[in-house]
């Protein structure tokens, strides 16, 4: 009994490092603006396989570990809906700038950001420098744009950085 657990555990280990020797592949939409620029960037990158999509469906996005949405107004049902199912079965997403909802009625993840509350140019402090996404990152930086959007966050937000005043 003991033994088929012990292998059972070594296989996951195995399979899991396997996953991790993969290169982490990303859809950038090419609708959003700077896509081809973002893809051209991580591809240079080891350990990345950017492929700019041009269209946000879930049979296209599960092709996929993460996406990149650059500044673009989503506001396509159909869009919105192939987005949540891919977050759901564990897709990572970065929307940049308009993509996170501004203009709109709701962000597209209302429990992650729960609105676009407006915009700002301050110096970025960093909020939770254990976070993964935050590593390497200085405690306070200028970001390098002058059109910094806000978003409050939901009840399943974890903000990482935060505008000093």
């Amino acid at each position: 009994m003991r033994r088929p657990m012990l292998l059972a555990v070594a296989l996951c280990i195995l399979l899991a490092s396997a996953a991790l020797a993969q290169p982490l592949r990303v859809a950038v939409y090419e609708g959003g603006l700077g896509g081809k620029a973002v893809a051209e960037a991580l591809a240079a990158q080891e350990g990345f396989e950017a492929t700019l999509i041009g269209d946000l469906t879930a049979d296209t996005l599960l092709q996929h570990d993460a996406l990149f949405v650059g500044s673009t107004r989503l506001d396509d049902p159909a869009s919105l809906n192939a987005l949540r199912l891919f977050a759901g079965v564990g897709g990572g997403i970065v929307l940049n700038h308009s993509a996170t909802g501004r203009d709109l009625p709701q962000t597209p993840f209302p429990a992650v950001a729960s609105l676009f509350s407006g915009r700002r140019e301050d110096t970025i402090v960093l909020t939770a420098g254990g976070h993964p996404i935050a590593q390497g990152l200085p405690a306070e930086f200028e970001h390098a744009y002058s059109d910094h959007l806000l978003l409050t966050p939901g009840e399943a937000g974890t903000p990482v950085l935060r505008d000093r005043s």
